[in-house]
């Protein structure tokens, strides 16, 4: 998470170095008190706090909240990518995969809406701006992660102020990949299994299942214990498994594996006679890695198709071949193709009228596969 938490700083502060109002960036601790936060900054100012280290701001949205809060509400809010408050979970029409299309959606909330203030009775306290009228009575003891709780007067979610935020990865049910467990099928291995998302999805569609997990983390391990009936707590290519299994569950492993192929072959070989595999993989061809990389750069990210901890890359016809190879032989492949944003539609035509590539690989940006081991 060290490398999650700093990125997300670092690139709030470049993405909002040119706003002249944001004109001083305090860092704090958690357990730091309102007093010390107004003993660094000017005393007339409103106060934009963060307390999740997984956003990263922008400087459209930060202009837009500004421009809301303009002295009527005692707090603004944005809306997320994720978050469990509704009133701030954004509608997009536009899915974005890297910094770069981020920033093209949310330049698209800001200049396509029309500033709607909702007001709410809480607001998501990832990221708030506060008016000084709205915090300068108050007690200076307050802890600041606890500042939203204090607030009173209006408090409004500023429909046009849309930021990111790097959401639990960990707990994902992969229900995709459950749906793909063909009838029959009484033993499964979950490599990867995380805290156990995959888990708690089969046992509700697939209760009489016998599932088994592997995870190298102890501590997401023990989390994944209560939905699995066994589970291995070491690397996948240790693994002694002591008995065959009817399918094996990779869901978005091998890119983040030294050799996946010869994990394959040894996956293979832990399967009963025409056992199955069911993984996905991000597609190094999606038109906004394609995008970057014309451009002379490659951003890694926390998480998501330019990941940090992806050390390997595959486009469809490599992780076929290298199923092919395994001994497998794919029965089932489904390409998961979100919207493009306009640039990215703009981007894709532009590279089919010069001949590169072809339509539904720069689309895809996840590649779904089910294959038999023959």
């Amino acid at each position: 998470m060290h490398f999650a938490y700093d990125f997300c700083r670092k690139e709030s502060q470049t993405l909002c170095q040119s706003l002249d109002s944001l004109n001083l960036w305090v860092d704090y601790a958690e357990d730091e008190l309102l007093s010390m936060i107004q003993n660094r900054v000017p005393a007339n100012d409103d106060l934009l706090i963060i307390t999740d280290p997984l956003i990263v701001l922008n400087n459209n949205a930060v202009e837009h909240l500004q421009n809301t809060l303009n002295n009527e509400y005692s707090a603004c809010g944005p809306v997320f990518n994720d978050s469990l408050y509704k009133e701030q979970q954004a509608k997009m029409d536009y899915s974005y995969h890297n910094i770069n299309t981020f920033l093209e959606v949310s330049h698209l909330f800001s200049s396509g809406s029309e500033s709607a203030a909702l007001s709410v009775a809480q607001l998501d306290p990832g990221c708030i701006l506060y008016s000084n009228a709205s915090i300068k009575h108050l007690t200076n003891d307050l802890p600041v992660l606890r500042l939203d709780k204090y607030i009173d007067g209006e408090q409004v979610v500023d429909s046009g102020a849309m930021l990111h935020r790097f959401f639990n990865i960990f707990d994902s049910s992969r229900e995709d990949l459950v749906l793909l467990v063909p009838p029959g099928v009484s033993r499964i291995l979950d490599v990867g299994c995380a805290r156990g998302g995959y888990g708690k999805c089969l046992k509700i569609h697939r209760p009489d299942v016998f599932l088994a997990g592997v995870e190298i983390n102890p501590v997401m391990a023990e989390a994944a214990r209560q939905y699995y009936d066994d589970v291995f707590v070491c690397s996948v290519d240790s693994l002694d498994l002591p008995y065959p299994v009817d399918l094996i569950n990779c869901g978005e492993l091998l890119e983040h594996l030294e050799n996946p192929w010869q994990i394959l072959d040894s996956l293979c070989s832990m399967l009963n006679p025409k056992g199955y595999i069911v993984l996905s993989v991000p597609n190094a061809g999606h038109w906004a890695i394609v995008q970057d990389l014309i451009q002379g750069r490659f951003q890694y990210i926390p998480w998501g198709p330019q990941c940090i901890t992806h050390i390997r890359w595959f486009t469809e016809n490599d992780i076929g071949k290298a199923l092919e190879d395994a001994g497998f032989s794919i029965d089932s492949i489904d390409r998961v193709q979100p919207p493009p944003t306009p640039a990215g539609n703009q981007f894709i035509q532009d590279m089919l009228d010069k001949g590169y590539g072809d339509l539904e690989h720069l689309l895809t940006v996840e590649i779904i596969i089910r294959a038999q081991k023959q």
